[in-house]
């Protein structure tokens, strides 16, 4: 079997892959005689046995691992390759996580394959010639969604796979005549030249002219640092950067401003590297969390900078750290100890990131109430949120360093978003929050939203422009004001399709226009949530000649 190696996020290693490895008490892997996959981890390459994902088995023995060419068994081992002993070594020589058994598309294939007469194919021809006729069908589909719609709004998306090759992966967003919003993956593509502003727009253009929506486009939203809003505004579109990528630049920029959270990290993730490569050390853990009482969790690493997973982490260190310095005592790795020092900013970081955690949860929870299948989060919440964001960290200033260096790269990064015309417009016809503009004394607010209603009826052609009836579009503006708002947990697109299309018809094309802008370029939950890590793995592992082909299927097939 010819070696691989793969990207995890924290360099390229092989020693034991050993996250997700549950409540298991003890790993015996006995004759294992296969030729092993190099995997990464941060430490090097090794060639010992992978450990990951080891769930809930309280000990586990895998004697002679079947050779790639298939499964041979003597006269001792007759009966045992049964139906789940099939499953597990396949788990075990594919490297798959338990959840598998759990995943719909998995046991949907169980199910098929139950059939008498079921062929399944050895070749991977023949499942490339499938998915390349499942992906035209999908295609002719979103095409013809896409032909009906007035408005485009474009997220793209910069990622790194293995190798540290980049990659754009570009949806689009639209409001169908129903006043549903809409996401089709369009296109995933290795980025050519330098990863520059100018190459990615210049990509983004080939994207738009190939689905020949280019003229629809207005808003692009991205997670691409640099002279994107320049690059983008050339060709006639707004920037909008992704809150998300946002956040994290927040604390990236505030672990700059901060040495000594920094290095405070950085020991943290060592102390977690430890255990989580140290099965004995694990163990040790374990015992000392029921000694002391302490909950049965086990630790979290972080991925790269991002303030979610360092938050994670961070959170289960404080919780733990008399257990995890009673195991590092005596396995005499004094350095690694946590201090008071350490202790003490650890809980502060936690304190000012829970502000972080807590709006971005209300953001998840607020998609589920509008709609099940909502994915992305509507760009006219980012004023009320931001403020909310602002004015909880403001609460936590007092006596804590990180608070204050989070407070002051928030006002740095999103700044007064209500000098923004895009955002004032968008908040403004959002029923749920158009009193933040509307019916406030700010005269410079209402002058954004003014100036970019006038913009938007002209690009639309609104009757109202064309024959200049100014009269009628002031007293349209006065009546939409003083109608009631709408509670927060409501559907703003719902209402505006029963409602405001019938009472403010002339405002409800620019409605169309603007609230279909998400305020990230990806969805929610892989934005904050610990799914990602999943789906960024396995992302990353995709062939390069399948990667566009998949990922469109994974985002808009329907069975």
């Amino acid at each position: 079997m010819s070696q691989r190696a793969r990207h995890s996020g924290r360099g390229f290693t092989g020693s034991p892959y050993t996250r997700n490895r549950g409540n298991r008490e003890a790993l015996s892997v006995h004759q294992d005689t296969r030729p092993r996959r190099i995997r990464p981890n941060g430490r090097g390459f090794t060639n010992r046995p992978n450990t990951r994902n080891r769930g809930n088995l309280e000990d586990l023995s895998v004697h002679q691992f079947p050779r790639p060419q298939g499964i041979r068994q003597n006269a001792g081992t007759q009966g045992i390759f049964t139906p789940k002993r099939h499953l597990s070594n396949m788990i075990v020589s594919l490297l798959q996580p338990l959840s598998i058994v759990e995943d719909a598309g998995f046991q949907a294939f169980v199910d098929a394959i139950k059939q008498p007469g079921t062929l399944i194919p050895k070749e991977t021809f023949s499942i490339r010639k499938d998915l390349l006729r499942m992906y035209n069908k999908t295609r002719q589909k979103v095409e013809q969604s896409l032909a009906l719609a007035h408005d485009i709004v474009l997220a793209a998306e910069l990622w790194v796979a293995r190798a540290e090759e980049s990659y754009l992966t570009v949806t689009c967003h639209v409001i169908d005549r129903e006043w549903n919003l809409n996401s089709y993956v369009l296109e995933t593509t290795k980025v050519l030249g330098e990863d520059t502003s100018v190459d990615i727009v210049k990509q983004l253009l080939g994207i738009a002219n190939d689905w020949g929506i280019k003229e629809k486009i207005h808003t692009v939203v991205t997670n691409i640092d640099g002279s994107m809003r320049e690059e983008i505004s050339r060709n006639g579109w707004t920037h909008i950067p992704c809150f998300a990528h946002t956040l994290n630049l927040v604390f990236k920029d505030t672990l700059m401003e901060d040495p000594v959270l920094e290095e405070m990290l950085r020991k943290c993730q060592k102390i977690v590297r430890f255990f989580h490569n140290d099965i004995e050390a694990e163990k040790k853990l374990k015992e000392a969390q029921l000694q002391q009482q302490l909950p049965h969790h086990g630790l979290i690493q972080s991925v790269g900078d991002g303030w979610f997973s360092c938050f994670h982490m961070l959170k289960r260190l404080a919780e733990q750290y008399m257990a995890i310095n009673t195991v590092l005592s005596q396995r005499q790795e004094f350095d690694l100890c946590l201090n008071g020092s350490d202790i003490t900013k650890a809980s502060s970081a936690v304190a000012a990131l829970q502000p972080f955690k807590d709006v971005t949860e209300e953001m998840l929870q607020r998609c589920k109430d509008i709609s099940n299948n909502q994915q992305y989060y509507l760009l006219s919440n980012s004023i009320p949120l931001v403020e909310e964001l602002q004015t909880k960290i403001s609460k936590e200033q007092r006596g804590n360093d990180v608070a204050n260096h989070l407070a002051k790269q928030c006002k740095i990064h999103f700044g007064d978003l209500k000098k923004s015309q895009r955002l004032v417009l968008t908040t403004a016809l959002d029923p749920r929050f158009k009193n933040l503009i509307l019916n406030v004394n700010d005269s410079e607010s209402a002058n954004h939203f003014l100036t970019k209603l006038l913009k938007d009826l002209k690009a639309i052609s609104s009757p109202l422009i064309v024959s200049s009836d100014v009269p009628n579009l002031v007293q349209l503006l006065k009546q939409y004001s003083e109608h009631s708002s709408i509670p927060e947990k409501e559907n703003p697109l719902a209402w505006w399709r029963f409602e405001g299309s019938v009472k403010f018809k002339d405002l409800s094309r620019v409605a169309l226009r603007n609230l279909g802008v998400v305020s990230t370029a990806i969805p929610l939950d892989r934005a904050f949530h610990e799914t990602d890590k999943m789906f960024y793995s396995r992302r990353s592992c995709l062939e390069p000649e399948n990667i566009n082909i998949i990922l469109f299927l994974n985002s808009n097939y329907t069975p």
